[in-house]
């Protein structure tokens, strides 16, 4: 049943941050990386949160500081993918095995990505737009396609035509 209202619980384990990447797997929050009160500060911070016991602990670091990634559970597993760092966006990514508490390595994207979000349907991810460089100057139009199981990237560039819109 959906309820309008909030429910305090413990808080987060750390200094405020944003960006961060949230994701629940078999009852437990877990936070990923994130910035810490300003853009030049980014985060390998990880905790898990548990429902049950309404307690955090801290989990194995995210392998490269980051925010602004995109982030989804695949087979159980969470891929971290992409994000911003201080002056640079990432292409690299990793996935997080929360039974053995261990991050391993990824197949690149063929292009960075932050701002994004993804989306699991079946064993694949789609991580779609996002921005290639620091900052939000530049929009990307390209959909990434990743397999973590075969830990491969496919980019399928999608062209967006422009729609005109009827004169007022």
């Amino acid at each position: 049943m959906i309820s309008d209202k909030l429910v305090g619980k413990s808080g987060a384990p750390t200094r405020r941050r944003d960006y961060m990447g949230l994701v629940a797997v078999s009852g437990k929050l877990y936070a990923v990386g994130g910035r810490l009160e300003s853009f030049n500060n980014n985060s390998p911070l990880h905790h898990v949160y548990d429902l049950k016991t309404d307690k955090w602990a801290e989990r194995d670091m995210l392998p490269a500081p980051r925010s602004g990634f995109a982030v989804a559970l695949l087979d159980g597993l969470i891929v971290v993918i992409g994000g911003e760092g201080r002056k640079r966006v990432f292409n690299e990514n990793e996935v997080y095995d929360p039974e053995n508490n261990r991050w391993r390595r990824l197949a690149l994207m063929p292009s960075p990505h932050h701002g994004t979000g993804a989306a699991v349907i079946g064993s694949m991810m789609y991580i779609s737009g996002g921005g290639p460089v620091t900052g939000g100057s530049r929009r990307s139009d390209v959909l990434e396609v990743f397999t973590p199981k075969q830990s491969i990237c496919s980019e399928l560039v999608i062209r967006h035509a422009q729609v005109k819109t009827p004169s007022s």
